[in-house]
């Protein structure tokens, strides 16, 4: 195949479980609850406060990435509820978007085993960063919550202020995340876009050092049109993100992450007010001296910096096949794609683009499409697919 995209590095087994508010609220009567006690814990040693720090995302509207100290805890909590497996991670998510519209890509896997094989569409020439298959699974747990739910049991008692997902696991290979230096020697002259995910499960320094090295040197020897996207993350250590960034910023185009993960470097902001968004992405722009910063959210979605209005229809894309997941999840083609690239943004959203852009030269903002229309939502991989729409632009597929 002559692949146009290619991507690396994360690549896991997700189960994604269904959001059934009854069995949740079983398990904060087991547990007897307390909403004085819902609190973020780290590091997350028992179930109980696996299910602690799951509310208090909830609470807020947050979406974030646990990592328990035993894995046996997350499969005991997916097990509770209904789960179906996928394949998940940033990079292996954002093929299988792009497989959707029948777009090949090529996919540096950190996890491969019979599963993984299974279930990654023939449109993905993977290749594996661990050598030999598998036998070992370790489940990546998403929860989807609706927005707008009353949460109450025991002595909790609160409404989610909006929809999002809480992300568990405890993986090995994504703690060590195993990387190929020599990647580039499978990547043909034709790609014109690399999409690298984020560190953010390695807890060990001397580990992220490694493997940071190794994706510098991945990253200079791909081809010199090569377009690099470098997906932020989670981060529980934070001063592990600014180490990376430092590290790859001459190597990277652009830097993107999303609203939570913007607000982990600055004060909690309203996002839809356009002078605190702005300052936000200026300061955090400043702060990792990079080309462009793209920042996406449920409502819009920005670049800012270097060339930020060449990327406008690239922002586009990207807004298009998160929204074509949101409504239709995995079951979309061509067909699907297009109708919901006709759909309108919400009047809110456009104003808010047309005031932010005033603001600065250097800012493009395109606002996200009105889908209140979708009565079952699918949450979980928006910023993935997200990630994808992002590649088919930077491609010119």
């Amino acid at each position: 195949m002559k692949e146009k995209i290619a991507l690396g590095v994360h690549t896991v087994i997700d189960w994604e479980c269904d959001w059934d508010l009854e069995i949740l609220c079983d398990l904060i009567e087991f547990y007897q609850i307390n909403d004085n006690e819902i609190r973020e814990i780290f590091p997350i040693a028992t179930e109980r406060e696996l299910l602690l720090t799951s509310l208090a995302l909830m609470k807020l509207g947050k979406g974030d990435e646990l990592i328990p100290e035993y894995e046996e805890d997350v499969k005991t909590f997916a097990r509770r509820f209904p789960y179906r497996v996928t394949v998940g991670g940033t990079a292996g998510r954002a093929a299988i978007a792009l497989s959707k519209l029948g777009i090949t890509t090529l996919l540096q896997m950190s996890t491969c085993n019979d599963t993984i094989l299974r279930l990654l569409p023939a449109e993905i020439r993977g290749i594996s960063a661990v050598g030999k298959k598998s036998e070992q699974i370790y489940p990546h747990v998403s929860i989807s919550y609706p927005g707008n739910i009353r949460i109450k049991a025991a002595g909790v008692d609160f409404v989610t202020p909006r929809e999002n997902r809480v992300l568990i696991s405890r993986d090995i290979e994504s703690l060590n995340l195993p990387i190929d230096p020599d990647f580039a020697k499978y990547v043909d002259n034709d790609v014109k876009a690399f999409l690298l995910s984020c560190f953010c499960e390695i807890l060990d320094f001397e580990v992220l050092k490694d493997r940071v090295s190794k994706s510098a040197h991945m990253l200079a020897n791909l081809p010199e049109q090569t377009k690099v996207v470098y997906e932020d993350g989670g981060y529980i250590y934070k001063e592990y993100r600014q180490y990376v960034n430092d590290q790859l910023k001459d190597y990277v185009d652009v830097v993107s992450m999303n609203e939570d993960e913007l607000q982990d470097y600055v004060d909690t902001i309203d996002v839809m007010n356009p002078k605190q968004v702005y300052m936000a992405v200026r300061q955090v722009y400043e702060m990792l001296g990079i080309p462009t910063l793209l920042v996406h959210s449920s409502r819009w979605a920005i670049t800012f910096g270097q060339n930020a209005q060449s990327y406008r229809s690239t922002l586009k894309s990207g807004i298009t096949m998160a929204a074509t997941r949101f409504q239709y999840g995995d079951y979309f083609g061509d067909k699907e794609f297009e109708e919901v690239a006709s759909v309108k943004p919400s009047k809110e959203n456009l104003e808010f683009c047309k005031e932010i852009e005033k603001m600065s030269p250097d800012l493009c903002c395109e606002p996200c499409k009105d889908m209140s229309y979708v009565k079952d939502p699918t949450v979980v991989g928006l910023g993935d697919f997200f990630a994808g729409g992002l590649l088919k632009d930077l491609a010119k597929l």
